[in-house]
């Protein structure tokens, strides 16, 4: 049993006692769940109900983590089995932003748990831009709420109980009776509705949508509901106006003339001073009033002149007018309004490197995040390629260049490299190129390694295996190499990336013979060696 004002009722809680049901009011530990939903009656209880949510999820993780997951795998996994159990309640509840980010430092850990690694913008791109289609769970909290605005921006239905006690609870605490101004400039709304957790909500998810227009095909009555300092032009010096102050306030509309009239009555000192601005010194029969975005009003002077086009009048009974001109663009040839988006291109919209997405740059300007230099198709056949498990993270993140050289550590200045210099040869800087290819006491290894995948004649030299590791062909003039080739280029980069490490972490030096041995014994990587080797061992 739930009490809905939060008070406590002895009466009612003795029966509830009596019949082994449980009380629950603003004096209890946490929320109850009703349906899978926090019923709470102040914010410790919903912290401690999303509290719980973030222990399992951490215990998941920790299970998860045993399972040595590739780049490819904990992003999936992320997805489906962690950021999935908040989706049902981020439906409904507004989630406090400190625990929308500890979610996302979990997921973080788990999915990068090395460093250096990509921004976290950069493995929420889509796979194809080289990212790993990991959900912003903060951008998806706003997102999942998209449809009560979507709601509001179609006409009423009978079975939508919700949207009407939104337009009631927004006129309450805004003052305005228009949707209008709260969708044209919902940050100016954000003061007066902060007061309540689920409209400050839909007031942060409009004001990250593209800005709405006025249009010129909307009735009079719209226009008369916008606030002054929003719908009057910028060219107009004013001074500074309240919000409560709306067009209808200087301005009345005659539905007999069917055109616009100053107001007659008398104003108050604000008000006069912005009508004065708008007539100038000087009367004339017929005024303009400059709107924002080019929407111009003819005003005459009296009765005896009208103008010689009236607008729009047409009646409405929805609770916004038409939003057909409200569009985004969401493809390179395609284009969307902004009620019938998508969650996926809501998100996407939403990514810092969006209009990168949207137009690659052309050389020489450098694309931010780094992945975007390479196009999509790129990116779609090395997410589909059949590479090893154990090489799929160590050539992302050599692709993305994140990798721990020495070389990088040391111009960030952090203590981990005392020196750029390789700590196996110590003959050269230690950058990506000299940590997979260029160093010589790996050079063995590279030549046994193609020898017995017989690639010798595909990869003959250094600057071919490096062009096959960046762009899987040996030169730009090349075509692109098979799938097979680049599978066993997949087993050479993850034995140099575990034999690297274990011999840093282990303190000894390279020996191609026990490298080659890691090769060899492997029961994968040797499965992929053309028969005549396979069957000399």
């Amino acid at each position: 049993m739930v009490s809905l004002s939060g008070q406590s009722h002895q009466d009612w809680i003795s029966i509830a006692s009596q019949y082994g049901a449980e009380w629950h009011d603003r004096n209890s530990h946490t929320a109850t769940r009703y349906l899978g939903y926090p019923l709470y009656h102040n914010q410790k209880q919903l912290h401690e109900f999303l509290n719980a949510i973030k222990i399992k999820i951490a215990r998941h993780i920790q299970l998860l983590k045993g399972r040595s997951l590739s780049i490819r795998g904990s992003s999936m996994v992320a997805n489906s089995l962690l950021l999935s159990r908040t989706w049902h309640v981020l439906r409904v509840v507004p989630a406090p932003a400190p625990w929308l980010a500890e979610i996302k430092k979990l997921v973080r850990s788990f999915v990068l748990p090395f460093w250096p690694a990509p921004a976290w913008t950069t493995i929420c791109l889509l796979r194809r831009f080289g990212g790993t289609s990991i959900i912003d769970i903060e951008d998806q909290a706003l997102a999942l709420h998209f449809v009560y605005i979507q709601r509001l921006c179609h006409p009423p239905r009978t079975t939508d109980f919700l949207s009407p006690w939104v337009v009631k609870y927004y006129q309450l605490l805004s003052g305005h009776a228009s949707l209008l101004p709260w969708f044209m400039s919902p940050r100016s709304l954000m003061s007066p509705l902060k007061t309540d957790p689920n409209m400050s909500h839909l007031c942060k998810l409009l004001s990250r949508l593209p800005p709405l227009q006025l249009s010129p095909t909307w009735s009079h009555r719209w226009l008369l509901d916008l606030p002054l300092s929003f719908a009057l032009s910028p060219t107009y010096r004013l001074p500074k106006l309240p919000s409560r102050y709306l067009l209808s306030d200087i301005v009345r509309w005659d539905p007999y003339r069917k055109c616009f009239f100053f107001q007659g009555r008398r104003l108050p000192p604000l008000l006069s001073q912005v009508q004065s601005i708008i007539t100038g010194p000087n009367l004339q029969e017929m005024y303009e009033l400059h709107l924002r975005d080019s929407i111009q009003l003819q005003i005459p002077l009296s009765y005896l002149s009208s103008p010689s086009r009236s607008l729009p009048t047409q009646e409405s009974t929805t609770w916004l007018p038409s939003l057909l001109h409200w569009s985004t663009q969401v493809s390179t040839h395609k284009t969307c309004t902004v009620p019938s988006l998508s969650l996926t291109q809501l998100r996407r919209l939403w990514h810092p490197s969006w209009l990168q997405m949207l137009c690659r740059p052309r050389p020489p300007e450098l694309p931010s995040p780094k992945s975007l230099i390479f196009p999509p198709s790129f990116w779609s056949r090395f997410w589909k390629m059949p590479l090893p498990h154990k090489a799929f993270t160590p050539w992302w993140r050599l692709l993305h260049g994140s990798l721990a050289t020495r070389q990088r550590l040391y111009r960030w200045k952090t203590t981990l490299a005392e020196s750029p210099v390789c700590a196996l040869c110590e003959v050269a800087e230690e950058d990506d190129f000299h940590f997979f290819v260029g160093c010589p006491w790996k050079r063995p290894f590279w030549h046994d390694a193609l020898q017995f995948f017989q690639m010798t004649h595909i990869l003959p030299n250094e600057s071919t295996q490096w062009f096959a590791l960046l762009y899987f062909r040996t030169s730009f003039d090349s075509k692109l190499l098979p799938d097979a080739v680049l599978t066993r280029l997949g087993c050479i980069v993850a034995i140099i990336w575990r034999y690297h490490w274990q011999c840093i972490m282990e303190d000894h030096h390279w020996s191609h013979t026990a490298a080659f041995n890691l090769l060899t014994q492997d029961v994968l990587f040797s499965s992929l060696a053309p028969f005549n080797n396979t069957a000399h061992m």
